[in-house]
């Protein structure tokens, strides 16, 4: 019965694996064809996207199209058309399509008109904004097929125009939808696109149609595989299941192809899937039948064997219970106790020499004979009230007991308890007498001795080391008969192994060290020295270690040399002690060879200690002897910057540096010529042998403090001439004003008064010089007005009424003209009389924002603040457009908002931008007044 379980077992075992295989068989299929199908429609992709993308770079393509775009010549454009339709002909492509975003305005190689819907506009505007080509589709066309366009902006990033490659997807990728017949499991490939709510399926039309065919399939029909596929984007590559688009179960694999929205999958019916996993299940059963007989033989054997290992083991157990009787009778005549066995009748069976010589009898007398007839009346009543109460318990007792003896009356510690046989059955009684005197003295030296070995211990645990002996015999051999248990954990070796032979030690000591170790040890010669030695070790567990050891030899009768010592790990004072030395000489060449001066001072009264080469090269000393047990101070000018006694203010400095642990401060320094020189001083506060002292690194910075003077000064400079050019300018723009103020204003006003003199001669009967007569002062009015608007563009007159009643001209100027809400508002500036040419540099600051404002912002709203605090005036101009990225403007290295500083700078003052994206902006200008006359 047994045996069928275990057959059963075994079978559905078996068969459960074999359908595992055929799974992982089926699903490395599918996952194959899933990688070669991706592969090659990558592969496609990519030679499709370089076809496309080489109309850009071609310049064939491109003489056409800017010889298109400068002329607006439409042969050039229908040549341009026709050579990239022959082009995308050859290529693959079904349609080419020239686009201009700008003007909406698209035509078709083939002559219909192209249909751009929303989608197809958002996929354009992402090429432009990327300017790299950008795939769209597939999607459904008219006719009921599927489309792909390729669309590649053209390399001129001002120009918004696009050429779509449009390709029927239908027939160029319907060879790489086909089924892929796998051995008894066809699987079938998609094209999968989310669009909206909705996913986009493209697949091919039965098996050898040559054509795929597109449905769109809704994101809720959760139960669908290719919704799957989008839902849960972390298990695309996995093997998914879910129904196909009749229902049928599927499983398949979904894989992203790179550079697109697009998912490839590969799919296969489910119950093909399954029937080709249970295909693998008759050999392995075949194989599970034939290794079960293998192992019920197997079985029979092992059985066969056991048992006759246990007969073997029987055997040994009794040879075994033979000498345990023997071993006994040994230590029962070996022991100073009385030892002794008697059976229930109270006779004795086992009994040792001690026994014997207590009751003054010998062995054969004893042998046989039962204790009442041994002892007094009164001590045979003791013993059997003993014995009733070991029976009775089934328990071992110890008790002193008064018992007379051939050596006279002794004070005995007795135990007795009960014998058992092998089925638990009391047998006998055993006994155990001790002489209890002796037994006090013995116990009073075990406890000294106890006592003794508990201090040793506590002092070996409190050593961090192992003491342990060496024995060298003559031979040359050697051992450790002796060791603590820290020897384990110092030479990762077993103490057990070592006491034996300590050749697995000596392999792993540095052969460096080994030589020098055996000549201290061996020498016979070397006997009354002490080892005292250091040497590298190499640990099992934790690599080279290095050792310390001390130890003293003592010489054996037989000539070997027994050495008693302590070692211990000190790898971490070695290591230090290395790390320190590196540290110290790292620390002397970084001194010494610094190319800043460095001097170590003395806090206690802050004289030099120590100079490095490169200090000594500063100061202009002879040596290092010339800077040591010198202050500071004595180094430096009298005074420093700002008037300060260079003693005070050092002192002030390296308690700083004492307190907070460093200090970074300028300084002027005198070199011992007495030349003064600027220099940047580091100090750092460290222990030397516990006290504090103070290292200062010194860097002269004479030749850096120039070079930020004559920038400082080139800047004032560049400053002053955009000042002079500002005002050359504004200069010109009033000499300009006036002049065409004074001479074509007043030829105007003639040429107006002789047209209304010509009016006054001209009668009724000339109506059509009159007419012309009125339309000639139509126009010279016109140009009358323009005139005046360009001399107040040039300069206005409002300017010379101040900067409050410019910025009211011009505010109000801008609200007609560009129908922009523009306000100002003014605050305690209304008497405001600036100098001509701070009221000019404000006034084309405002001018500049106003313009930027129309340009670039698309705002409904400008504010204008101009208000004074004190002497400072502020000038504010905010708008609710569509804002930019202060940081993108920096980069693109343009000079409006440059100019603005610039400007502002020039008076002293601050112009400062805040702008997002989507938040407007605001530019805030703080300028000291200059009263007007000011020099």
């Amino acid at each position: 019965m047994i045996g069928a379980c275990v057959v059963l077992v075994v079978l559905i075992i078996t068969a459960f694996y074999s359908i595992q295989a055929g799974d992982r068989i089926s699903r490395s299929a599918v996952h194959a064809v899933a990688a070669a199908r991706d592969r090659q429609f990558v592969a496609w992709l990519g030679e499709r996207d370089v076809q496309a993308d080489l109309i850009r770079s071609t310049s064939i393509f491109s003489e056409v199209y800017r010889r298109w775009r400068q002329t607006g010549d439409s042969a050039a454009r229908d040549l341009l058309l026709s050579q990239l339709f022959e082009y995308g002909q050859r290529t693959g492509f079904s349609d080419v399509i020239l686009w201009d975003l700008k003007s909406e305005r698209a035509w078709s190689a083939t002559g219909h008109s192209p249909r751009l819907g929303p989608k197809l506009r958002l996929s354009a505007r992402q090429a432009l904004e990327s300017a790299k080509l950008v795939h769209y589709g597939p999607y459904s066309q008219d006719g009921g097929g599927a489309l792909l366009d390729f669309i590649v902006p053209v390399s001129d990033p001002t120009d918004r125009t696009l050429i779509v490659m449009r390709m029927n997807a239908s027939e160029q990728m319907a060879a790489y939808l086909m089924r892929w017949a796998l051995p008894e499991l066809p699987v079938e490939i998609q094209l999968l696109r989310r669009d909206g709510d909705s996913v986009v399926v493209l697949g091919a039309v039965g098996r050898r149609s040559g054509m795929a065919a597109i449905q769109r399939i809704p994101l809720a029909n959760r139960e669908r595989l290719c919704v799957r596929a989008f839902a849960d984007p972390a298990r695309q590559g996995e093997l998914l299941d879910g129904l196909d688009g009749v229902g049928v179960s599927v499983v398949g694999v979904a894989s992203p192809i790179p550079g697109t929205d697009w998912l490839l999958m590969t799919k296969v019916d489910r119950a093909g899937f399954d029937a080709n996993a249970f295909r693998h299940i008759p050999w392995p059963l075949i194989v599970g039948l034939l290794t079960l007989m293998v192992l019920v033989v197997l079985a029979g054997c092992i059985l066969q064997r056991e048992m006759l290992i246990a007969r073997r083991r029987e055997r040994e157990a009794q040879s075994e219970r033979l000498l345990a009787l023997d071993l006994l009778s040994a230590i029962a005549e070996s022991s100073e106790e009385a030892i002794f066995a008697r059976d229930l009748e109270g006779r004795y069976l086992l009994f040792n020499r001690v026994f014997c010589e207590f009751l003054g009898k010998t062995p054969e007398e004893l042998r046989g004979q039962g204790y009442r007839t041994l002892y007094p009346p009164s001590m045979v009543v003791q013993v059997e009230k003993m014995d009733h109460q070991i029976l009775a318990e089934n328990g071992v007792f110890t008790q002193e007991e008064l018992i007379e003896t051939a050596l006279g009356q002794r004070v005995m510690l007795m135990t007795r308890g009960p014998l058992h046989d092998n089925a638990g059955r009391i047998i006998g009684i055993f006994g155990i007498a001790r002489d209890f005197a002796s037994h006090m003295r013995i116990e009073a030296g075990l406890q000294e001795r106890s006592a003794l070995r508990d201090t040793l211990a506590s002092i070996v645990e409190s050593v961090p080391g192992a003491l342990h002996s060496l024995l060298i015999r003559p031979d040359g051999g050697g051992c450790i008969p002796f060791s603590t248990p820290m020897v384990d954990d110092l030479y990762g070796l077993s103490r057990q192994d070592l006491a034996r032979d300590w050749a697995t030690l000596t392999a792993r000591i540095h052969p460096e060290d080994i030589a020098r170790l055996e000549k201290v040890l061996r020498d016979p010669q070397q006997g009354s020295r002490q080892f005292c030695e250091v040497f590298r070790y190499r640990h099992p567990a934790r690599g080279w270690r290095w050792i310390e050891g001390w130890a003293t030899p003592k010489q054996e009768s037989d000539g070997s040399f027994l050495w008693h010592g302590f070692f211990m790990d000190v790898t971490d004072r070695v290591e230090g002690e290395e790390a320190l030395r590196e540290s110290e000489e790292r620390y002397r060449l970084l001194f010494e060879r610094s190319s800043d001066a460095i001097l170590v001072l003395e806090p206690s009264d802050w004289g030099i200690v120590r100079a490095n080469p490169a200090a000594v090269a500063m100061f202009l000393a002879a040596d290092e002897s010339h800077l040591v047990s010198r202050s500071f101070w004595d180094y430096s000018p009298p005074e420093q910057e700002g008037g300060l006694p260079s003693t005070v203010r050092a002192i002030e400095l390296m308690n700083m540096a004492l307190r907070f642990g460093s200090c970074v401060f300028d300084w002027h320094y005198r070199r011992l010529d007495g030349e003064v020189f600027p220099a940047t001083v580091r100090t750092t506060r460290f222990d030397l042998l516990g006290k504090p002292v103070i290292q200062c690194s010194i860097c002269d910075v004479t030749h850096r403090k120039r070079q930020e003077q004559e920038l400082i000064r080139s800047r004032a400079k560049l400053r002053e001439l955009t000042a002079h050019r500002e005002k050359a300018r504004e200069d010109e723009r009033a000499y300009m004003a006036r002049e065409i103020h004074d001479d074509l204003g007043q030829y105007l006003t003639a040429l107006r008064m002789e047209t209304n003199l010509m009016g006054m001669l001209l009668t009724e009967q000339n109506g059509e010089a009159v007419k012309r007569l009125a339309s000639m002062k139509e126009l010279i009015d016109h140009l009358i007005a323009e005139t005046r608007r360009v001399i107040a563009r040039l300069r206005p007159v409002a300017l010379d009424l101040g900067l409050v009643s410019a910025a009211e001209w011009l505010a109000a100027d801008y609200r007609e003209r560009m129908g922009v809400d523009c306000y100002l508002e003014v605050t305690d500036a209304e008497e405001l009389d600036l100098d001509d040419d701070q009221a000019t540099t404000l006034f084309r600051i405002l001018q500049e924002c106003l313009t930027n404002v129309i340009r670039h912002a698309r705002a409904k709203r400008v504010d204008i603040r101009v208000s004074v605090s004190g002497e400072v005036l502020c000038m504010e101009v905010y708008d609710d457009g569509q804002g930019f990225d202060p940081a993108r403007v920096r980069a693109k290295k343009t000079f409006g908002l440059m100019g603005i500083r610039e400007r502002v700078l020039i008076y002293g003052g601050s112009a400062r931008i805040d702008s997002q994206i989507g938040e407007g902006t605001r530019l805030t200008i703080n300028m000291p007044i200059k009263p007007r006359g000011d020099a």
